[in-house]
């Protein structure tokens, strides 16, 4: 089936839309995402990318709880700019344009250039727009969407690239893997489907093992160490399964976010044309399945969460122009008509949805009402972000006392939402501890873990200890540092919420 024949390519208007759309976005990127620091979010990627650039290993020198791809990405970006908002700014302008340049690319293959234009603004504003910093669902989304658009620009699969269309997304899928675990195995889990439904089935699963063998050496080459990173992974997922399953089983939870609507309008049309398009359909099913549970494995608030709706559409439009030259009634012309048009206006629709979540920049779901700044971090490496005024005043304030009283040689350890203090202040971070925040019987993952880094902190006490009175009473006594701080520890400063402790000689 050969779909529907397009109008002549006019490269040099395609070239200038992309390009300005790409400008477009980094300039939508620059404004916004300097707007919002939300310490408990970002500081521990930014933080775990620091540790890698200046020679820690993940999951041996630092816990983490998913795989080190995003923070190798952080830490590639710092090598090239520096620490601070340069690096940012070019880690999401070069992911988000990879994204919006791949999804022209495919849409222009098979639709209208109107159309095209539609789903690749789509793809604009509903990426990295909503979430305004680099992210590791992002990360993940972006190799699975790579690997689905390389399917698509070979579809229809002829013999001789098979091999090839199956090797490029299985080291796709082990990217993935190793940056969000279970997207990752998500994005495994489309392609095994889509490639069972092909005549080709024997080359692409052939050609898919072998990439995922290649994908599984880069694997090893970042992840360092396979059983500390596996036992790391296992505990804190044990320990999250249920409640992520248990949202994801509610029924109601698969109209999240109207990926329903178009799927309905698609299937409507093309479910008469299965035998002709099984692999695109399933395709499309699949993104439709993993797109509701990407939504409810994290704690992105479920209506920003639309990271994929650009792709899904793209998919959406592909089917529907593929279908529409073996249309043979009047009543089928109508139906893919009106069906078509409903795509048209909750694509428009999105983008509008999609704008609006961008420019509110409340992604999370423990952001208060207004999350947009009201302080400009002083700090040299993020000078000028915006920030809640209570916790930028004491970041700025704890940095100036770390560069001017603390030495260099002595060991910092910081138990709070701040742990972007050791890139601020140019120095390794504590070992042997998670990335991140800790949470009273959350992180550290009570039993192995939590007792883990209990023997490592009590045996070797940090030098000076940065926390905030909430974490002093729950997560001090939690990591086994409640006795010590009584007696080994004595007030330095306080700033506001937050304050530095030294050991007593």
């Amino acid at each position: 089936m050969s779909g529907q024949s397009l109008p002549a390519r006019r490269p040099w208007f395609d070239v200038s839309f992309l390009i300005a759309l790409l400008v477009l976005n980094a300039f939508f990127l620059n404004y916004n995402a300097f707007r919002t620091f939300n310490f408990y979010d970002m500081c521990f990627p930014l933080d775990g990318g620091w540790r890698i650039a200046s020679g820690q290993r993940p999951y041996a020198d630092f816990i983490y709880y998913t795989g080190p791809v995003h923070l190798y990405l952080n830490a590639l970006f710092f090598k090239l700019f520096g620490f601070g908002k340069a690096a940012v700014l070019a880690h999401l302008i070069f992911i988000h344009s990879l994204v919006i340049t791949a999804v022209f690319i495919v849409s222009r293959k098979y639709l209208p250039v109107w159309i095209t234009a539609l789903v690749t603004i789509l793809t604009t504003t509903s990426f990295y727009w909503p979430i305004s910093h680099p992210w590791h669902n992002q990360t993940a989304l972006f190799f699975g969407i790579m690997a689905v658009v390389f399917f698509l620009i070979h579809f229809p699969l002829a013999d001789s690239k098979a091999f090839l269309v199956g090797a490029f997304p299985g080291v796709c899928v082990v990217l993935a893997f190793i940056t969000k675990t279970d997207i990752g195995i998500g994005w495994g889990l489309i392609f095994i489907s889509v490639f069972l439904t092909s005549p080709y089935r024997s080359k692409l699963f052939c050609g898919h093992f072998v990439g995922l063998l290649m994908g599984g050496i880069v694997m090893l080459v970042l992840v360092r160490s396979p059983v500390d990173y596996w036992q790391q992974i296992s505990d804190y997922s044990q320990m999250i399964a249920h409640d992520r399953l248990s949202r994801l089983l509610n029924v109601q939870s698969w109209l999240a976010n109207y990926y329903w609507v178009p799927l309905l309008l698609v299937l409507i049309n093309a479910y008469s044309f299965w035998k002709e398009e099984k692999e695109l359909l399933t395709l499309l099913i699949a993104l439709f399945v993993l797109s509701i549970f990407s939504i409810f494995s994290g704690d992105i608030l479920i209506c920003a969460n639309i990271f994929l709706w650009g792709i899904f559409m793209a998919v959406c439009f592909i089917v529907m122009y593929r279908v529409k030259s073996s249309l043979k009634t009047r009543i089928q012309q109508y139906l893919w008509n009106f069906s078509t048009a409903g795509l048209v206006l909750a694509t428009v629709i999105f983008i509008g949805i999609s704008v609006k979540y961008g420019l509110e920049l409340k992604v999370w779901t423990y952001s208060k009402k207004d999350p947009i700044g009201d302080y400009a971090i002083k700090a040299s490496a993020f000078r000028g972000w915006r920030c809640e005024k209570k916790v930028g005043e004491a970041l700025d304030n704890i940095v100036e006392f770390i560069n001017t009283n603390v030495p260099k040689t002595e060991s910092l350890l910081v138990v709070t939402d701040l742990q972007i203090l050791n890139g601020l202040s140019n120095r390794d971070g504590y070992r042997g501890i998670p990335l991140g925040v800790f949470v009273k019987d959350h992180s550290p993952v009570p039993g192995r873990m939590r007792d883990q880094v209990r023997k490592r902190i009590q045996g070797d006490l940090p030098d000076w200890i940065v926390t905030d009175f909430v974490s002093y009473l729950n997560e001090i006594p939690d990591i086994g540092l409640g006795q010590a701080m009584k007696q080994r520890y004595n007030l330095a400063k306080e700033f506001g919420l937050y304050a530095i402790f030294k050991k007593v000689k």
